[in-house]
């Protein structure tokens, strides 16, 4: 590993740390003396370098682990900009033959697959995404239109892994049955 490998390395758990500490600060107020916000936006620059650094070395992988610590860094400051942030550098640098399509699923014994552990990020998203949609739905009441508002979500969010969804989601039993039909 030379350094700036190891420099990218370092930002991710950088990064990752403030988030944890996030999460704790939020949870405990009184343990520490930064603010939320202060926390946040220096978890947020450190993924933003990672990613960065990440995307000039060619490092897919750095970079995908980079975007969703970013977008989990979101999630726990109920920040949806965030999120979407992470999101987006994350699926920019995933490479089309690790996502799952309506004419294929990906294989994690093909030699064109230099990273199977982006499958664990990928799958990371998808309870970023359960998490997500779990909370905006607890937050409702569960009437159809609501429900309806629920899956609108969910297609916002999945769309950026998904190359295109003629899916017509009537309640969120139908999201799961999509995500699920392979």
């Amino acid at each position: 590993m030379d350094d700036r490998s190891r420099l990218i390395e370092s930002l991710i758990e950088e990064g990752d740390a403030l988030r944890r500490l996030f999460a704790v600060k939020r949870d405990h107020p009184s343990l520490l003396e930064e603010d939320l916000d202060t926390l946040l936006d220096q978890c947020v620059k450190t993924l933003d370098c990672a990613i960065d650094f990440a995307r000039k070395q060619s490092n897919s992988f750095r970079q995908v682990v980079a975007g969703v610590n970013m977008a989990y860094a979101g999630f726990h400051g109920e920040r949806p900009d965030i999120i979407e942030k992470g999101l987006r550098e994350a699926r920019e640098a995933i490479p089309s033959n690790y996502l799952i399509t309506g004419e294929r699923l990906p294989n994690s014994r093909d030699p064109n697959i230099y990273h199977p552990q982006v499958f664990n990020e990928l799958a990371r998203i998808h309870m970023l995404i359960g998490h997500r949609l779990f909370g905006y739905y607890k937050r409702l009441d569960q009437s159809v239109g609501n429900v309806k508002e629920v899956a609108q979500e969910y297609t916002w969010i999945a769309a950026l892994f998904v190359d295109h969804s003629t899916a017509d989601f009537q309640k969120v039993e139908d999201c799961l049955h999509y995500a699920i039909r392979w």
